[in-house]
């Protein structure tokens, strides 16, 4: 994310007179979710929605964010406040009797309305938020899980495997990939023979043995890494063999767990993945951060947490994590700076500084989104979802890594 900031700054094409600023919050767990999204809706620490328009210039045009699904429920509906505006709509069309309170009410919606801040994720995948009665300011750079749950499925009728487990993340995440899966496969001749949540307490030995006993060789595997992790570990160290297992793309390009002693033990891996792209100039932008970091004064102190606390993290050890997520962030970041150089009418040159920015008209730019970057055009559908990208399904060979083995799907 700092990297595509700072790339935009550096170059006078997209935003020649105009800098972008951030802030990045902790979001590690709901206690440190809420009080930055408080204040980052909040105006000199007070949170008015019914004031006048002019009155609510909030510095925040967009969000980057969040990973998850589950931290982005949690937050969302703090941003999705023009819900009120869609109700109003419906009551106007009831109760033509009441219009001038219907008038009134509109007003303080639209006050309302320049208030809303959108959202673009780059991780949370789920279902739900392709609604838009319910989230209306979300938009996302990566792909739902339908269409992960799509491709599982035509691997599955590919090789006429119909007997099979589907092991997910006990979160929004791995239920929405469960209720979906479920879903695809009521016309088939498919049997969901097993399912199990994973979480911290999960009895990886009980979920063999079951495994075991109902002779299962196809295991699907929709979980985040540190599910994923811990259940390929337990599968070797209890000595799991000869079984197919299917990744979703959270975790279909992991970089440890095909380096792992007994790895080809477990069986054959396969996974769903978007293609990591290469985006140029992020590598060195990672080795000249590697000496930014320190703080000398009480100026930088407070500009701290934008900076990468990488204690015990190398340069190489950023550069060859799992790639999976690179390109949705560095989209999400330009998507945003394409909205606001349409807004500030920046096409001449130079941008229109007389221009007010509410978050609304970013907005209403991002869902007009249409522009290419390194090769892939940026658009979104109808629900706020990517119409760009693509999937390889991807096979983990024996020399402990993984090529791809089909073309994009």
């Amino acid at each position: 994310m700092r990297f595509s900031v700072e790339q935009i700054n550096n170059s006078t094409k997209l935003l020649p007179n105009v800098s972008l600023g951030y802030q990045i919050f902790d979001q590690c767990s709901d206690t440190h979710s809420f009080p930055g999204v408080l204040n980052l809706i909040s105006e000199k620490n007070e949170i008015q929605p019914w004031s006048e328009p002019h009155m609510n210039v909030s510095e925040v045009i967009a969000v980057i964010g969040a990973y998850t699904s589950t931290e982005t429920r949690t937050v969302a509906p703090l941003f999705m406040v023009n819900l009120i505006p869609m109700v109003l709509s419906i009551w106007l069309q009831i109760y033509l009797n009441f219009f001038y309170l219907m008038q009134l009410k509109t007003l303080q919606c639209w006050s309302f309305l320049h208030y809303v801040i959108q959202q673009v994720s780059y991780g949370a995948a789920s279902s739900i938020f392709s609604s838009k009665q319910n989230f209306p300011s979300f938009l996302r750079t990566v792909h739902p899980n339908k269409d992960v749950i799509e491709v599982v499925i035509n691997i599955l009728l590919n090789f006429n495997w119909s007997w099979v487990a589907f092991l997910y993340s006990d979160n929004d995440y791995g239920q929405d990939g469960l209720a979906l899966f479920m879903d695809k496969i009521k016309d088939t001749e498919m049997c969901l023979a097993y399912n199990k949540g994973l979480d911290y307490y999960t009895n990886y030995t009980q979920i063999f043995e079951q495994i075991n006993e109902q002779r299962i060789n196809v295991i699907i595997v929709f979980a985040p890494e540190w599910n994923a992790e811990a259940l390929i570990t337990s599968a070797i160290q209890q000595n799991v063999t000869n079984k197919v297992w299917i990744a979703g793309d959270a975790w279909s390009l992991n970089k440890q767990l095909p380096k792992e002693n007994g790895i080809r033990n477990v069986g054959t891996i396969l996974g769903v993945a978007e293609p990591a792209k290469l985006i140029p100039g992020f590598s060195d932008f990672i080795y000249s951060s590697e000496n930014q970091n320190q703080c000398e004064d009480f100026v930088q102190q407070k500009l701290c947490n934008q900076r990468c606390n990488c204690e015990g993290l190398t340069p190489e050890d950023v550069i060859n994590a799992d790639p999976s997520f690179n390109f949705p962030v560095y989209s999400a970041v330009y998507a945003t700076s394409y909205a606001l150089h349409h807004v500030l009418q920046c096409e001449s040159g130079r941008c229109n500084d007389n221009i007010t920015v509410y978050p609304y008209m970013i907005l209403a730019e991002l869902r007009k989104s249409n522009f290419t970057l390194l090769n892939e055009t940026i658009h979104f559908d109808e629900n706020g979802d990517p119409l760009f990208g693509s999937y390889n399904i991807v096979f983990w060979n024996q020399s402990g890594s993984y090529f791809r083995m089909f073309p994009r799907l």
